[in-house]
């Protein structure tokens, strides 16, 4: 019996001389922790490669079944897919009219239709609607500075979203559902 006493004497000796040694070290670890802090900067870089070259494309010509006056659906040397809509033939240029004016009015639907908010709005949301508008009126003015057009109009289809939101919410309606009525009755009135 004398001969187990040394060894589990020796055993708890060495365990809790363990446990005191890790003890120590991550005590000195934490203390001791070597951190080290870079600058970070935002830089932008690139790299543009110019070459005069040629693209020769497969082209075809389409030719119109019947006469008309043309409304061209896409711009002069655009990459069109097959079967996609190039233009339409118009007897008369009121018919262009009248198209034109639909297309505004489904514009105009769909951007209202946009601008409806949820029932769960919080006035506390205008804050952050006033900050969506903010963006962008500074990315518009960004946008005008490098005179492109296409961004510019992104920005003020999202910039006439936000405020007609920031409408509804202060006045307390839920949606545009009169106006859209009232276009898709103006609509409906120049397609007959």
């Amino acid at each position: 019996m004398n001969a187990k006493k040394p060894l589990t004497s020796l055993a708890v000796f060495l365990l809790s001389g363990f446990v005191i040694l890790y003890a120590i070290i991550q005590l000195i670890s934490g203390l001791t922790t070597d951190v080290s802090y870079e600058y970070a900067s935002v830089q932008k870089a690139e790299n543009a490669l110019e070459k005069n070259s040629y693209i020769i494309r497969n082209e075809s010509i389409v030719y119109a079944e019947k006469s008309g006056i043309l409304s061209y659906s896409v711009s002069e040397s655009q990459k069109i897919a097959v079967d996609e809509l190039i233009a339409s033939v118009y007897s008369t240029e009121n018919g262009i009219n009248v198209q034109n004016e639909i297309n505004e009015i489904e514009e105009k639907i769909n951007l209202l239709s946009r601008s409806s908010i949820d029932t769960g709005y919080l006035t506390s949301n205008i804050s952050k609607i006033d900050g969506r508008i903010t963006d962008a009126l500074v990315d518009i003015r960004s946008a005008s500075s490098k005179n492109d057009l296409t961004l510019i109009s992104s920005y003020k289809e999202e910039l006439l979203i936000d405020i007609n939101k920031r409408h509804l919410v202060t006045t307390g309606a839920s949606d545009f559902s009169q106006q859209i009525n009232e276009l898709k009755a103006k609509k409906e009135e120049l397609t007959s």
